[in-house]
């Protein structure tokens, strides 16, 4: 099941019916419905793209903070995860950098989170 053994529990199951467990799966059903999540790293989980270079992107999940990601892009720069169908992340925690940033008035109100 999504990749997962079923455990068969043979006290619950007989001739009719198996009854099984699987380890937690953030999908969003279970999410919603059982609020099964579990923290981690979500690179290898996804596919991230963006308006910077593969090699660019790659920076966001290189646990190396002090390295600059850089998108050339002059309007709407951004990036994002795409997980497998059904399946959600969730956001726990981000870091979000901007150096060299000596005039904040474009930034005001433009984030978006």
């Amino acid at each position: 099941m999504c990749g997962n053994s079923c455990v068969i529990d043979e006290a619950s199951s007989d001739a009719s019916q198996v009854t099984c467990s699987v380890p937690h799966v953030s999908t969003a059903y279970s999410s919603a419905n059982f609020e099964v999540v579990t923290s981690g790293v979500i690179s290898g989980l996804g596919t991230w793209t963006g308006t910077a270079t593969d090699s660019e992107l790659a920076k966001l999940t290189d646990n190396k903070n002090m390295v600059d990601m850089i998108d050339d892009t002059s309007a709407d720069c951004y990036f994002q995860i795409q997980f497998k169908e059904a399946h959600v992340g969730v956001l726990e925690e981000v870091k979000f950098f901007i150096n060299e940033m000596f005039d904040k008035t474009p930034y005001v109100g433009n984030l978006v989170f």
